[in-house]
């Protein structure tokens, strides 16, 4: 529990100092807007439970509605400082430009491109994510080509 605790503080450390980092950019004063407004604005989108997903009763949840929390906690000074405001792979990048919102937690692809043209700071990995496979070792799958054709890989 104290580690996980830990964990979090650093991540919440590294993202602020993040928004506070100067990037030449028009949104280089983030970390002071939030600030002086006492509320961070978080732009989410529903990628499903255990990342970012509305319960019953319409209180967000997930992994990166937490990293908005642990953020407003590091730069607002409270976790519950933090307005979500629902984006999606169309609309989140544009959203971000105009300051609709202070930052953006979810999925998103770090690329050359992307960090040099759109005019916003990739501060921080807080999520990796990659694929594998598992196969019996009976079956003698050594790598994906092994698979037969049409194998679905379903259980």
């Amino acid at each position: 529990m104290v580690r996980s605790f830990a964990r979090a503080a650093v991540v919440a450390a590294v993202l602020a100092a993040a928004l506070a980092a100067p990037s030449g950019g028009p949104r280089a004063e983030t970390m002071e807007d939030v600030r002086e407004r006492g509320l961070l604005r978080c732009g989410v989108s529903s990628s499903g439970a255990g990342l970012a997903a509305v319960d019953d009763n319409g209180n967000w949840r997930g992994f990166f509605v937490d990293m908005c929390r642990a953020l407003a906690a590091a730069v607002a000074g409270k976790a519950d400082r933090v307005e979500f405001v629902e984006t999606n792979s169309e609309n989140r990048f544009a959203i971000l430009r105009n300051g609709e919102v202070d930052v953006v937690m979810e999925g998103t692809t770090w690329t050359l491109q992307r960090d040099a043209t759109f005019g916003i700071d990739f501060p921080a990995v807080y999520l990796f994510d990659g694929q594998g496979f598992i196969a019996h070792r009976a079956q003698g799958i050594a790598r994906l080509s092994d698979l037969p054709p049409g194998a679905s890989g379903s259980a």
